[in-house]
């Protein structure tokens, strides 16, 4: 098997409040992968709910053309407290930003982190 290695980011916990304003209450989390390298580049995304327990709720896996980009949508309109993690190749030239969006779409200002906002947890192989 070969071993690639990943750069490990996380967004922290994030706290959606359900039951509060519905203005900072997330119903999906966009995540955007921007591969600005020459070579094409896999990306992991998992999404946490923390209400009690760490517990993974969601995994995806993007493969993304050099100098392209993708994203995906994670669901969490049940979750409380979530945090999501993004493996990139190491040594790969990949922005990443993570955006919640409301029930109509709409951004949810509070729970927006673009990549210089992402915490760097650590390398790891074949996350």
């Amino acid at each position: 098997m070969n071993k690639f290695l990943f750069e490990l980011l996380s967004t922290g916990p994030i706290e959606n409040a359900i039951g509060t304003s519905e203005l900072s209450v997330s119903k999906t989390v966009f995540v955007k992968v921007l591969n600005n390298g020459d070579c094409r580049t896999r990306v992991r995304i998992k999404l946490f709910a923390l209400d009690g327990t760490k517990r993974e709720v969601d995994v995806q896996s993007l493969s993304v053309s050099r100098r392209a980009s993708a994203f995906v949508i994670l669901d969490v309109a049940d979750i409380f407290e979530f945090e999501v993690q993004i493996a990139i190749e190491k040594d790969h030239d990949v922005l990443v930003s993570v955006w919640g969006k409301d029930e109509n779409g709409n951004l949810v200002a509070a729970q927006r982190l673009v990549h210089q906002e992402l915490v760097e947890i650590c390398d790891v192989t074949n996350y």
